[in-house]
């Protein structure tokens, strides 16, 4: 029976009809406990009064329910309302393939553009052996802004069976077995067809229908009958793709996925994904033509690696030229580039191993957690390690390789993870040494480390290992021993929310010598292998870093610069140099008031938003990149999307809330902060008395300020201080005061949400008492802001894949996730951040971070 719309159906309120098909009718509907939209999807009375259809059709709906990516829709829950079955799942704010190509073919920049995300979605699901078996235009959904979600998963085991071309065939044997037909005729694969035995490269077959329709606008397999589509499908070809507009490797793509035996087509859906990827990210060079190749054609199951590595090595090649001719060098001698890392994604960190040919990198390629791969030099390929999800942090001389397992940001640009050690060759699991562990570095002994441990909110390292030598108050990365043992390089940060920092040095007395120049970025550091120089890449003003050299007298040069931002990563001993080049994006979007949808407000070229006005009418933005200048930027910009206003120099942590004031800090003296009006006024002046602080916010009342600051080597503690100046006191035990938020104030003013001992979150009453942990949290989690009642905390946990914004109930501890994040395309993303939200929960804002790298071996820098 067809809903009406104001009706109730379960916990959800009908809205209006969305669309109808031999599945079931799809409604759009409400969700009032979650404040959410969605799509249900009714299923037909056959399949409600059929009990195996339907405890097939859980099984299978359950099984894509877990899936988690962004180009696979979201299933929210599988239930049943009055003998009815149904799924709850992610709307989608779009139209179907089969409705973009009504009109026929698709631009060839589009058609890639879609192909690669359905193939990413696919090997995704195929990763965790789930198989769609119903792959077609109709069940591939385009949103406006152009990402791609695939719908259905595994409900080809429900359909019925219909009379047109373009439903499903099935017979009554149990799907996993020979003889069942099953899939959409046009789109079935030749195993389907004949009732043969089916698995993922099915889905690659009916995958290649699809994208060779998205290329001809004609269907590869269509005849008057379904009878003589299923002949056709397996014994028939399709028509050629038109090589005069559609280039060689992609027609090599679609014949591949069209071969009829299946150990023809992909290994696997993953190096089909990769392919595309590739062929999208250069379509744009002069190697990809759309003309007919000279190249002769070699056998059909060779066609397409030794193509598509020339085309990537001339794509390499060109990038590496793009990048030396603006080298500084001078004469013939110019630096020889040789990428050696393909796919899309994060580099985090890569070394030599002590051949010098081989290279292990952690990458998290195409959205995945951080993983090891292993290459040599003229490899185009990379191996996986047999290893739990890890990141390389130092391989000794001895053959052992310091490793960060689970290493995951648990801060703006601070990463965690436990420090284990694992022969270069393998052969055994890891071997586990401290937790909480940032980064590390072996000593020329090959038995020791020099560590840097997050402790309560700071960067300590210790050198060696289970020795203290310095405490920041911000953070430290990049700890790289000199050759002689005795003298260890790292970069000192001052503030966690950024990376600005000097260059410094520590001896094995504790010695720290910090070098003048404060750099607007720096990261990525290692020796030179004679030792009379540290090698760095770090920038004086913005993003863009460039390759200098520091001796230890003090003077420093450029080595290298480049139109793009550069990060070290190591030197081999014969002076071959490691690097990776990094196309950078920090970005803002923004859910607003009576809008569902995002808005980006990305101002300039590195938008953070700590903040948004209660109204939701206002953000405060960072601009920390090239953009923002040497001392940084802060902005006031309407979120109805006109320009952004400057206000001040700094760094902005958060507004009052009445929306009149903005708290700014220096991205030099952490001790001075700055209240900036965001409207006519005088700025006031705060010097904090008690030293460096960090994550300064207002009280409710605008009258006072808290931050967080460390005296010596003692660990954080809140302090208040007025707006107007006088003394600083001291509001919570040692250990408290990491990740503070704008909101982190409960509306009475008594209360705060902060991080304390062991990265829990804690409650602190004003009023005296015992600190005590927020009922429900978990560890590294941050508030974001207390609801307009003080009943619920609204958190986030840094790190979350995918991010969430959880609601907690603080009388009782019942947490629920009230928002979930998915960037439409994750290649490159490192985190996504809520950061802001109003106190109506209407209006919210975060922040996200993206790095795309190119890893490369340079040889003939000097």
């Amino acid at each position: 029976m067809p809903l009406s719309a104001g009706s109730t159906f379960g916990p959800y309120s009908i809205i209006g009809p969305l669309g109808a098909g031999g599945m079931g009718a799809v409604y759009r509907a409400r969700d009032a406990k979650l404040g959410r939209e969605l799509a249900i999807k009714v299923l037909p009375e056959d399949v409600a009064g059929n009990h195996d259809r339907l405890a097939r059709f859980e099984q299978e709906a359950r099984s894509a329910s877990l899936l988690n990516h962004p180009n696979i829709i979201t299933i929210y829950e599988v239930g049943e309302h009055e003998g009815t079955p149904y799924i709850a799942m992610e709307l989608i704010d779009g139209r179907s393939l089969r409705d973009a190509l009504e009109d026929g073919h698709l631009p060839l920049r589009k058609a890639i553009a879609i192909a690669a995300q359905i193939a990413d979605g696919l090997a995704a699901a195929h990763e965790r052996g789930v198989v769609h078996r119903d792959l077609k235009p109709d069940n591939v959904m385009v949103t406006r802004a152009g990402h791609v979600k695939v719908l259905d998963f595994g409900l080809a085991k429900l359909a019925a069976p219909q009379q047109t071309d373009d439903t499903m065939v099935m017979q009554r044997h149990p799907a996993t077995t020979p003889g069942t037909i099953m899939g959409t005729v046009g789109y079935m694969s030749p195993e389907q067809a004949a009732g043969a035995e089916t698995n993922y490269r099915s889905d690659q077959f009916s995958f290649g229908a699809i994208l060779y329709e998205m290329l001809t606008g004609r269907r590869a397999f269509h005849a008057s009958t379904s009878a003589e589509t299923l002949a056709a499908i397996i014994r028939d070809d399709p028509a050629p793709v038109d090589a005069t507009t559609v280039p060689q490797p992609l027609r090599w793509i679609v014949e591949r996925c069209l071969a009829k035996a299946p150990d023809e087509r992909y290994d696997s859906t993953r190096d089909l994904a990769r392919d595309l990827q590739r062929l999208r990210d250069s379509l744009s060079e002069p190697t990809i033509t759309s003309g007919a190749s000279a190249v002769p054609r070699p056998p059909r199951r060779r066609l397409l690696l030794p193509i598509l590595a020339g085309a990537v090595l001339l794509l390499a090649g060109a990038g590496a030229f793009a990048l030396y001719l603006q080298s500084t060098a001078k004469g013939p001698a110019l630096p020889e580039f040789r990428r050696i890392a393909f796919r899309r994604g994060y580099v985090s960190s890569a070394r030599f191993t002590t051949d010098g040919q081989t290279i292990l990198y952690g990458a998290a390629w195409e959205g995945q957690p951080i993983q090891l791969f292993s290459t040599r030099v003229g490899n185009m390929t990379s191996e996986p390690l047999s290893l739990p999800l890890a990141d390389v942090l130092s391989i000794s001389k001895t053959g052992q390789i310091a490793v960060s397992v689970g290493r995951r940001f648990s801060e703006w640009f601070v990463t965690n993870g436990t420090l284990a050690s694992v022969p270069v060759g393998g052969g055994s699991a890891p071997r586990e040494m401290q937790t909480n562990v940032q980064e590390a570095d072996w000593l020329p002994d090959g038995q020791n480390l020099v560590v840097v441990r997050n402790v309560e909110r700071q960067s300590v390292l210790e050198f060696p290992a289970g020795q203290p030598r310095y405490t920041s108050s911000g953070w430290i990365s990049h700890v790289r021993v000199s050759p002689d043992g005795g003298t260890v390089a790292f970069f000192d940060h001052p503030l966690r929310g950024a990376d600005n920092g000097w260059l410094s040095t520590i001896d094995r007395k504790g010695a720290i010598r910090r070098f003048p120049t404060i750099y607007a970025s720096c990261q990525g550091l290692a020796w030179r292998p004679d030792g009379k120089e540290i090698w760095y890449t770090a920038a004086e003003v913005g993003f863009f870093t460039q390759l200098r050299a520091m001796t230890l007298a003090g003077k420093e040069r450029v080595v290298f610069r480049a139109p793009t931002r550069l990060l070290l990563q190591d030197i081999a001993p014969d002076g071959r140099v490691l690097i990776d080049s990094q196309t950078p994006q920090i970005g803002l979007a923004a859910v607003l008031p009576g809008s569902t949808g995002e808005r980006d407000l990305s101002w300039l070229d590195c938008s953070f938003a700590p903040d948004i006005s209660p109204d939701g009418k206002t953000v405060v933005i960072s601009e920390q990149g090239e953009g923002g200048g040497p001392k940084y930027s802060v902005y006031i910009r309407p979120t109805d999307g006109a320009p952004a206003a400057r206000i001040a120099d700094g760094f902005a942590w958060g507004m009052s809330q009445d929306g009149k004031w903005v708290i700014t800090q220096s991205g030099t003296e952490a001790q001075h902060l700055t209240i900036v009006p965001t409207g006519a006024g005088s700025p006031k002046e705060i010097v904090s008395g008690v030293g460096d602080c960090v994550w300064p916010q207002f009280f409710p009342d605008g009258k006072r300020v808290f931050y967080a600051a460390a005296i010596g080597s003692h660990p954080t503690r809140l302090y208040s201080q007025s707006v107007d100046g006088g003394k600083a006191v001291a509001i919570s035990p040692e250990g408290y005061g990491g990740s503070l938020l704008p909101k982190a104030v409960s509306p009475d003013g008594k209360r705060i949400a902060v991080n304390g001992p062991q990265q829990k979150l804690m409650m602190l009453s004003l009023d005296g008492g015992e600190p005590r942990q927020v009922p429900g949290s978990v560890d590294d989690e941050n508030a974001i802001r207390w609801s307009a009642d003080g009943r619920y905390l609204f958190t986030s946990v840094l790190g979350d894949r995918p991010s969430r914004i959880y609601r907690i109930d603080l009388q009782n501890g019942q947490r629920q996730v009230w928002r979930e994040f998915h960037p439409g395309d994750p290649a490159g993303v490192i985190f996504v951040m809520p950061t802001a939200m109003t106190p109506d929960g209407n209006s919210y804002v975060y922040t996200y971070m993206k790095m795309e790298s190119q890893l490369f071996v340079v040889e003939g820098l000097k």
